[in-house]
């Protein structure tokens, strides 16, 4: 595979996560949405207050992708009920989304191809490609942050946006 050919398979996946984002996000309700901004420490004063657009996508992964108190993830419940609201080239990548996970992760080096090498800082296992051309450009090699992962069939992508690791984030995550 070239980069070009990569590219080609990496561009309408973008596409459609970024499309099935935005309806299953339309589809989160208050709680889902309030719940997630108690989490990560934004509530107050009755509202989300957050310093720019990469925390509410934060917010908006959150609300989604992590159970309730029900144990029922938000976008389970999309997919359930808006199926006919998405694309119908997008139903198949929705429900690889399903699968996603969140994890820590440290930047290796640059694909050969395109995106990036990363190892789970957390479940160390083998390193992943994962095709994202914004990490690729603006991340540098040995960066640790944290991200939500799928698989994609030849490569893996990142959903949302990711953020990197701090001094403090980095001291409050203990090993058991």
């Amino acid at each position: 595979m070239t980069r070009d050919e990569a590219l080609t398979l990496y561009r309408p996946i973008r596409a459609g996560i970024q499309r099935t984002l935005k309806a299953a996000v339309e589809s989160c309700s208050d709680a889902d949405v309030k719940r997630a901004a108690k989490q990560l420490g934004v509530w107050c004063n009755g509202r989300i207050e957050v310093p720019n657009e990469t925390a509410i996508d934060m917010v908006s992964d959150l609300a989604l992708f992590e159970p309730n108190q029900r144990g029922i993830r938000a976008y389970d419940r999309c997919l359930l009920d808006h199926r006919q609201a998405l694309h119908k080239a997008d139903l198949a990548l929705a429900q690889q989304m399903a699968s996603a996970r969140f994890s820590l992760f440290r930047i290796l080096r640059r694909h050969d191809l395109a995106g990036v090498w990363v190892d789970d800082v957390i479940n160390p296992a083998e390193s992943i490609w994962v095709l994202d051309q914004g990490l690729e450009i603006s991340a540098p090699d040995g960066l640790e942050f944290g991200l939500r992962i799928f698989n994609a069939g030849d490569f893996t992508r990142a959903l949302g946006s990711w953020s990197p690791l701090t001094r403090r984030s980095r001291t409050s995550v203990r090993e058991p």
